[in-house]
């Protein structure tokens, strides 16, 4: 049986290669995040979940009793729990995110006009970046500001930082050694492009890949139109009308059974949206490193159903949580961990892959150059503005945020209702301006990724180069323009221009999808009748 077509002539993922080193960096680390991901969704989440809903019944109990030293008791709990909650799941996501990026950057490296031995340091530092990044922010809750010289900042959080730091050094480099390309410059021993692969296996990626991420934007935008106002609107109502129960010296468990509702309501439909196209993400990457799994094409193809099959079960599962409970709870699981069994396989695949040969070719595409370089930059940017928001914003917001909330409990145990009700008010105006400013930072970086490698498959697509531009032109204006859009809902707060300019960013990056989806259906297939390595190794 044939493993996969490749052509000869030079080497194609050399043992120590910068190519090698970020896909084995990059599928381990979008593997490791996964498994982290489950682990913390089976034994923390709903565990942290419960904990925090019995300690904000018991800040109620406090307001009802007039206790303001113990709702602040109970208030310090729960943010030490909520600590505990967000640090572990930026941890899942941030490891995922350095994956993909790394497994994009593999996709480049016949571009990057540097030395060898220059481009693997890159390499290097990049994935080392992507596994001390996650591990900082894991460990900000348990190091906390013990012997930090810096009032709000812990250890942990530097570690975090400087590896932030490493991610977007080496993001920088490869944008420096691509712009020497397309200025005309090589690098000695330059990789060669990835083999064209017309396999099943190729295709059945790609094509799930772009309708994953085509069917994840259209729910995200259907959320930001239907749910995400209603839930800022209902999260204040609950707020306020469980300070007044309190207040009143009634019982408030209704109002926080609510809140705690809305919260896993708000989860269900977050988590569904980013998952969904992440792992179309996942798909369309894993389509370029068939040639590099090492295994016989019926195992291959059985990688790719499970992969694929997983990607659906897991985020149609979490959003029927709020209906099914934990029966869906553990179906999404299982559909997670098959996309992890997926990955596990083919990473296997590509350990065991021989040094192969492979032709070198090299040349500029105007419309897929514009995506991988704009994209790049692009994902550059945003960690830099994620770098700028952990440093000097998110710190501060967070504790305006937690101070305001427990200031209206101590004035509604007080029973200064008017002042608590300014206090709630100011809570729901810190929060709305926080998570619109996590959104862009996120929304930058994963539309960046969807750029570099749309960048890379464009040509594939069954249309003119002139139409392949337009095509570039209308992602890269959403995928700049969306995000801005929503940080200038931040400064004007409910304005109907950033929203329509939102708007517009979101439906340029749609049509992009659907005409990339559109001419990808049309590409004509040709076989390229290239020699073969057996499982064995021998050419066929």
């Amino acid at each position: 049986m044939t493993s996969t077509a490749v052509p000869s002539s030079s080497v194609t993922l050399g043992r120590k290669s910068a190519r090698r080193v970020l896909i084995l960096g990059g599928i381990a680390l979008i593997a490791g995040g996964m498994l982290f991901g489950d682990i913390f969704a089976v034994f923390i989440l709903h565990q942290n979940g419960a904990r925090t809903g019995e300690t904000l019944l018991a800040a109620t109990r406090a307001v009802a009793a007039r206790d303001s030293a113990g709702v602040k008791e109970d208030f310090a709990r729960i943010g030490g729990l909520l600590e505990d909650h967000g640090t572990k799941l930026d941890a899942h996501a941030h490891m995922i995110a350095a994956g993909y990026l790394a497994l994009m950057l593999a996709l480049l490296q016949s571009y990057v006009a540097f030395s060898s031995r220059t481009r693997k340091i890159f390499a290097q530092v990049f994935v080392a970046g992507g596994l001390l990044l996650p591990l900082g922010i894991f460990l900000i809750h348990y190091v906390g500001l013990a012997y930090s010289p810096f009032k709000v900042i812990g250890w942990a959080s530097l570690l975090a930082d400087s590896a932030g730091a490493l991610l977007i050094a080496a993001l920088l480099g490869e944008a420096w050694g691509l712009w020497r390309y397309y200025r005309g410059k090589r690098g000695d021993n330059a990789e060669p492009l990835l083999p064209q692969d017309h396999s099943w296996e190729n295709r059945t990626l790609l094509a799930g890949g772009t309708v994953l991420i085509l069917l994840g934007f259209l729910y995200g935008a259907w959320y930001a139109g239907n749910d995400l106002y209603e839930h800022e609107a209902r999260e204040k109502t609950i707020l306020g009308t469980m300070l007044n129960t309190s207040a009143g010296g009634g019982d408030a468990t209704q109002s926080v059974s609510d809140y705690g509702t809305l919260q896993a309501e708000k989860a269900v439909d977050i988590a569904a949206h980013s998952h969904v196209i992440e792992f179309g993400l996942l798909a369309i990457l894993l389509s370029f490193i068939q040639p590099f799994v090492f295994f016989a094409s019926r195992l291959k193809r059985f990688w790719v159903k499970l992969m694929l099959a997983g990607s659906i079960i897991l985020p149609v599962f979490v959003r029927l949580e709020m209906r099914l409970g934990l029966i869906a709870g553990g179906i999404a699981d299982i559909g997670g961990l098959m996309v992890l069994i997926a990955l596990i396989g083919m990473l296997t695949g590509v350990v065991r892959y021989p040094v192969a040969l492979d032709a070198l070719r090299r040349g500029a595409m105007s419309a897929s150059q514009l995506l991988i370089f704009g994209g790049l930059i692009l994902a550059a940017f945003g960690m830099l503005y994620g770098l700028h928001y952990a440093l000097f914003v998110e710190h501060q917001t967070l504790d305006r945020m937690g101070g305001s909330l427990a200031t209206a409990f101590v004035d509604a145990a007080e029973r200064n209702l008017p002042a608590a009700q300014l206090a709630i008010d100011n809570y729901a105006k810190t929060k709305y301006d926080y998570v619109r400013q996590v959104d862009a930072h996120s929304h930058w970086i994963g539309l960046a990724m969807l750029m570099i490698i749309f960048g890379a498959v464009l040509d594939r697509t069954g249309f003119t180069e002139r139409t392949r531009f337009i095509i570039a032109i209308a992602l890269a204006l959403g995928s700049f323009g969306f995000p801005g859009a929503v940080i200038l809902q931040t400064v004007t707060h409910g304005s109907l221009f950033s929203s329509a300019l939102a708007v517009v960013g979101s439906a340029l990056v749609i049509g992009a999808m659907l005409a990339a989806a559109v001419g990808f259906a049309r590409q004509r297939i040709q076989s390229d009748h290239v020699p073969r390595i057996s499982e064995t190794g021998q050419r066929r």
